[in-house]
């Protein structure tokens, strides 16, 4: 076909077994997911160039406590004065938080955190136990899969990226992982319910937005 923004033909690889309609949403899937995933990466760079500015504060700090060459020690071996620096150093220096440890496979999009859910009893606990009533529940629609939650931030809008990053999480962790689109079910987790005597990982949803997503390839996948 003609290319429109150079001079010349440009090749496109049509899969067989698909009608044009469906290359044709498949390549725009692609082309979302990349622009996705630049948005994903863009944000993951500023928080690294963040966290780089703070290391090089913490340096210039480190910096002005005193030289070795330059302590004064009593007979004890103890300089006082640089003793206290240090301990003052360490109270001003930046907490370290501690990875709360979960029972469910962890993901994170633009500081969002994403979690799935191990198997019908492992999905119960997730979305009844874990999730608060207005994270944002998701799964593959029609098949048999893991139950996805993203915790929501409180007065914010949900990124569009982290909903579709999600949403291929919950393609992939599904029966349907092989197709070239997967329609994925999403609602806040207030909208779904279990009945009684319902199998493990069963549940009822109320209300729900669907989206089309390509499930991530297993290369993608690290959790």
């Amino acid at each position: 076909m003609d290319d429109f923004y150079h001079e010349g033909k440009v090749k496109i690889k049509l899969d067989p077994k698909l009608t044009p309609q469906a290359n044709a949403q498949r390549y725009y899937l692609k082309h979302k997911e990349r622009k996705n995933r630049m948005a994903y990466l863009e944000a993951e760079l500023a928080k690294i160039e963040g966290n780089f500015a703070k290391a090089e504060e913490e340096w210039k700090r480190f910096g002005q406590l005193p030289s070795p060459e330059t302590l004064e020690l009593n007979t004890q071996g103890i300089d006082r004065e640089a003793q206290l620096a240090l301990k003052q150093f360490a109270k001003e220096g930046p907490a370290v938080p501690q990875a709360k440890s979960v029972p469910f496979r962890r993901f994170e999009c633009m500081n969002y955190e994403i979690f799935v859910g191990k198997n019908g009893k492992n999905n119960d606990e997730l979305s009844f136990k874990f999730a608060a009533k207005e994270d944002i529940w998701l799964h593959a629609k029609d098949v048999a899969g893991s139950h996805v939650v993203i915790r929501q931030k409180a007065g914010r809008d949900l990124p569009r990226p982290v909903l579709e990053f999600a949403a291929s999480l919950a393609a992939y962790f599904s029966k349907s992982k092989n197709d070239t689109v997967v329609p994925v079910i999403y609602t806040p987790r207030k909208f779904i319910r279990k009945r009684k005597g319902d199998a493990p990982g069963k549940v009822v949803v109320n209300r729900e937005s669907v989206v089309l997503v390509e499930p991530l390839r297993k290369e993608e996948v690290i959790a």
